[in-house]
């Protein structure tokens, strides 16, 4: 809901956070198209090349906790540019790699870093911009994840047929590079108003209604002070303070579990196919059909948590019981029809991490959101660093992939079961310090 033309400039902000979420983590997320032709070409185990194909996710998430320092000294803008031109010149000379090794280090180290520090730079200029509208705001720039990773699996199918996959590494690294000029547009709220980049700066800045509205849809503190940079005013390390609150590490715990399960389908899903017997022409389309189920289900789950206004934590629980009880299932559904409804199904249910964002927002409050989110990218790349690894290994030990879909199954419902355990640890910590001292935004979610 737009209220105030100073404010529009929010969903500019909220644009460009999905455009970089499509160019980071979903061409990372479209990597089953590339990983195929890397296990014919080094002829390595499944295990081993899965793990070049994980690690990009893995460094870029592993490395919240320095993200954060990095954008409190340099800001959302200038991390956000060099997050770009790291990752577009790690995929590119990707190309020149001979070895899984040389791979690991190019587009896992190089490439995952700059995608890392990117894409957190997005997350947290939406934390500034948005409160009560989050989890729309999630589930938006979580489609422009799967935009991203729909087109980018097509286009890779098309790069590699015409220029072989080095080239289409090549070729992908040009297209990072726009992640530069997206990361532009993300100005500080305080800065909004006379920005040459806003093209609502005209707007009359002196009404006396605009200062009222911007509690309803920036972090704001009870009397209307905002608090969106207030994160920043601490002390560069004190954000290790976090995990003295169990509310956060059953949280972590929990978005832990998920994403040893969560990439598993993005890695294996079209080799599992083409194990089958299904053509690679036809299996190459499983990736860009679990972006198009992403692209309509991701934004219509953040929509409805937030129009019947349910608790992002509880909508997390019910979309991993579900994706977890479909992804157990999957097995079953051997044929090319089968695959395809199982793809479509895990993307339009893939918002979780979205949700359990949205729930370390509420949860936690909006200023503790950023000490979270840089922990909870850490743990989240540990998880990416075993799932698909883990997988590989059980295709190698059972030369089948049903069981390795059996076990990112189980995780996502392990991960969902965690979450009934909320009820305890509220009760338990409600009148500890750290619920007394977060922000009265979320005194009613909690």
């Amino acid at each position: 809901m737009l209220l105030g033309e100073k404010y529009k400039y929010r969903w500019v902000v909220l644009c460009m956070a999905a455009v970089i979420n499509g160019l980071t983590w979903g061409l990372l997320y479209a990597i089953g198209v590339i990983y195929s032709s890397w296990l014919t070409y080094f002829n390595e185990p499944a295990s081993y090349v899965s793990m070049a194909g994980s690690l990009p996710l893995t460094i870029g998430c592993f490395g919240g906790p320095f993200f954060r320092p990095i954008a409190n000294k340099f800001g959302l803008r200038t991390s956000g540019f060099c997050g770009g031109v790291i990752m577009a010149f790690g995929i590119a000379v990707s190309n020149f790699a001979e070895s899984v090794l040389t791979l690991c280090f190019t587009f896992g180290l190089i490439a995952g870093f700059g995608a890392g520090l990117a894409n957190f730079s997005a997350s947290v200029a939406v934390n500034e911009y948005f409160y009560r509208e989050r989890s729309l705001a999630e589930g938006i720039m979580g489609g422009g994840l799967c935009i991203g990773m729909f087109l980018l699996s097509m286009l890779q199918q098309l790069f590699i047929e015409a220029y072989t996959w080095q080239g289409t590494m090549l070729l992908s690294g040009g297209l990072c590079a726009h992640i530069c000029l997206a990361s532009l547009f993300f100005i500080p709220p305080k800065e909004v108003e006379n920005h040459p980049l806003n093209m609502w700066r005209e707007s009359d800045p002196t009404s006396g209604e605009e200062p009222k509205k911007m509690q309803d849809n920036f972090i704001t503190e009870k009397g209307g002070q905002e608090i969106a940079g207030s994160a920043n005013k601490k002390g560069r390390w004190d954000f290790v303070k976090i995990w003295r609150d169990p509310r956060f590490m059953l949280i972590i715990a929990s978005d832990f579990l998920s994403w040893v399960a969560l990439y598993v389908p993005y890695v294996h899903l079209v080799e599992r196919a083409r194990t089958q017997g299904i053509s690679e022409n036809t299996s190459a389309w499983l990736s860009p059909a679990i972006g198009f189920g992403g692209l309509v289900g991701r934004p219509l789950v953040g929509f409805a948590t937030d129009f019947f206004k349910i608790h992002p934590f509880w909508a997390y629980t019910t979309v991993q019981i579900l994706c977890g009880i479909g992804t157990i299932l999957s097995p079953f559904w051997s044929s090319v029809e089968g695959l395809f409804v199982f793809a479509v199904y895990f993307g339009f249910l893939s918002n979780g991490y979205g949700l359990i964002k949205a729930s370390a927002a509420k949860i936690l409050g909006p200023t503790n959101y950023v000490d979270a989110f840089s922990w909870m990218l850490m743990i989240e790349g540990i998880g990416i660093l075993l799932g698909p690894t883990v997988g590989g290994a059980i295709y190698d030990v059972t030369q089948s992939y049903d069981w390795t879909f059996r076990f990112a199954g189980v995780c996502l419902i392990i991960s969902a079961v965690i979450c009934l355990l909320k009820p305890l640890i509220i009760k338990h910590t409600k009148s500890s310090q750290i619920v007394s001292t977060s922000n009265s935004n979320c005194r009613e979610t909690c």
